[in-house]
């Protein structure tokens, strides 16, 4: 699993623009290109944020996994945002920042408590 992810964000990371360059070949005289592909760009680079912190929870324990896990929810949760056509500041975002909180504290709590 894990190595797939860091499969994925190292293609997505060198692909990115010559994928998008594809699908928007005017990008450089078109406006409304450049706007879609900038918006695209940004839709990759917000799941290409999620794998990073998934990776980073996965890879890691504690505090740090706590934070991993608030961070990946916040960007996961924006990157569905994006891909949905929400690209504003909503009231949902304040209910996201608090799941994602809870979550992360969840995660830290579970953490601390000794297996077996």
């Amino acid at each position: 699993m894990r190595l797939i992810i860091l499969i994925l964000l190292g293609l997505s990371y060198l692909l990115n623009s010559i994928v998008l360059g594809w699908v928007y070949p005017n990008v450089s005289t078109d406006y409304d290109q450049y706007i879609a592909f900038v918006a695209s760009r940004n839709r990759v680079y917000e799941l290409m944020f999620a794998a990073f912190f998934l990776l980073t929870f996965l890879l890691s324990e504690k505090i740090m996994r706590a934070v991993a896990c608030f961070m990946f929810c916040l960007s996961f949760g924006s990157a569905v945002d994006k891909l949905i056509g929400i690209t504003w500041y909503l009231k949902s975002d304040v209910v996201l920042i608090f799941l994602s909180l809870f979550i992360a504290i969840y995660t830290y709590v579970r953490e601390l408590k000794p297996r077996g």
